[in-house]
């Protein structure tokens, strides 16, 4: 990844809510207006009868449209793929917002988002591994409390123009928990962020690392596009590094920043203000 991609970009100060709207004014940066997509992708729906699109509206279509960059084709074979996928997989992308285990996971950090953004503007998903415990959520869980917090970001047009980093700690993760990686799982909970839900993932850091999640990450990768795989960035305890990519003036001292320890409590509060 190049180094410069991530500064000399000004979003002005930091956003103050993790999920604010601000679409009133945005104009895409292509010549195919927002209504010319709209119109091209629903039409051809038609292509496929055997989809079924009813209950999918322009809002979840733009999504998908900037997944994509504008590209009709490459749009609505993503949402062709969510929505197979979702079929083939209901218990991993049918989140209900009331399941316990999900306000669980989000507390412990799995996962969390930081207040600020880096320098492109991009929303950051931190993930404090040696806090999951699979004897009390399985892995299932956690991709449900990803995707129910994916959703909640892809609310706001930024998150969804500028994209999404991952900062994962595996500090003290310990052997007997990484054998809770089950690989069936995994590869499924891969295929779905890949190739099919409509979110632009610019970067996974990983930190503090021991040899056998590297292992992990070698038995993952050739599930992975070449794309994807040159998004991974592995910093084990050399957090200088990660901070080339994440300045410091928006982590949280767990990750060697400035900020304050990392609080859950923002996305906690909209899961339980979801919940009414």
């Amino acid at each position: 990844m190049d180094m410069n991609e991530y500064v000399n970009f000004d979003l002005g100060t930091a956003y103050p809510s993790l999920f604010s709207s601000s679409s009133a004014d945005y104009k895409p940066p292509v010549k195919l207006t927002k209504e010319e997509a709209l119109l091209r992708i629903r039409e051809l729906f038609k292509t496929r009868p055997d989809i079924d699109f009813s209950e999918v509206s322009d809002g979840s279509l733009c999504k998908f449209i900037h997944a994509r960059k504008f590209n009709v084709d490459a749009s609505f074979q993503l949402l062709v793929n969510y929505l197979s996928y979702k079929k083939q997989h209901p218990a991993l992308l049918d989140v209900d917002i009331r399941d316990p285990y999900i306000l669980t996971a989000i507390k412990d950090g799995l996962p969390g988002v930081l207040e600020e953004r880096d320098r492109k503007g991009r929303k950051v998903l931190v993930y404090f591994a040696s806090r999951w415990n699979p004897n009390k959520l399985p892995l299932e869980v956690l991709f449900k409390a990803l995707i129910f917090t994916l959703d909640l970001l892809l609310e706001d047009i930024q998150n969804q123009i500028n994209g999404l980093v991952f900062l994962i700690d595996w500090t003290n993760f310990s052997f007997r928990t990484a054998s809770n990686l089950n690989p069936r799982i995994l590869k499924s909970m891969i295929e779905g962020l890949q190739d099919c839900y409509p979110a632009r993932f610019k970067g996974i850091h990983f930190v503090g690392q021991p040899w056998y999640v590297e292992a992990a990450v070698a038995v993952v990768k050739p599930f992975l596009k070449e794309k994807a795989r040159n998004k991974i960035f592995i910093h084990g305890n050399n957090v200088g590094t990660m901070h080339e990519y994440l300045p410091c003036d928006i982590l949280p001292t767990e990750f060697g920043g400035d900020k304050p320890p990392f609080n859950s409590s923002a996305l906690v509060n909209e899961l339980l203000q979801r919940m009414g």
